[in-house]
């Protein structure tokens, strides 16, 4: 059975099945924006591949919460409640959340097991965290400056980066209920420079 497939635009492909002439549309995701690129040059200069990233603005499976996003293969699928057309204008929150969700894509284009090392935090750290009260979670972290950033879990990574930009911006009076670190009032901006900026910026 022969297939064709049309181009539709930035957005979207259809696929036409030439024995039916059915045309099924496809989210085909978007590119990042221009300033979505500066935002994320802003943390980790050159080392993103821009061009093979997509933004969704879909769930990935159906399980996934509405105030969720998912990056398991270097692009990431937004949640339509809380996907933004361009995040670099969107608020301070927004932005947060989104030098997270891209951590996870640099995390991808540089090796790291993103998909089976965020379901084993999810199934051993974050549910039992959430339903038995025990510890902080796979997001929350102690900043410790003797470490760098290949130290901490996949999801702490993420969480760490997104709060050194909050506080490189002087957002973290702002974004406090957001920041995971669980020693804020000792983490200063010269220790996420120090985790951080060697690994990132390398």
């Amino acid at each position: 059975m022969s297939r064709k497939e049309i181009d539709c635009g930035n957005r979207h492909l259809t696929e036409k099945n030439n024995s039916d002439h059915k045309c099924i549309e496809v989210d085909a995701g978007r590119k990042l924006t221009s300033g979505e690129e500066s935002l994320i040059k802003e943390m980790f200069g050159n080392n993103i591949d821009f061009k093979t990233v997509r933004i969704y603005n879909r769930k990935l499976w159906s399980k996934q919460k509405d105030t969720m996003a998912i990056a398991p293969n270097g692009s990431i699928y937004f949640a339509p409640k809380v996907h933004k057309k361009d995040f670099s204008l969107a608020s301070d929150t927004s932005k947060h959340f989104f030098i997270h969700e891209m951590t996870h894509v640099w995390q991808h284009q540089n090796g790291q097991m993103v998909v089976l090392r965020a379901v084993s935090e999810q199934i051993f750290i974050e549910y039992p965290s959430q339903k038995l009260g025990l510890g902080h979670g796979a997001y929350k972290y102690e900043l410790d400056q003797t470490k760098t950033l290949l130290d901490y879990g996949i999801e702490q990574q993420a969480s760490i980066v997104a709060d050194y930009w909050a506080l490189k911006n002087g957002l973290h009076i702002e974004l406090r209920n957001s920041i995971r670190a669980t020693n804020r009032s000792e983490a200063y901006l010269t220790h996420y420079i120090i985790v951080v900026d060697e690994i990132i910026k390398k």
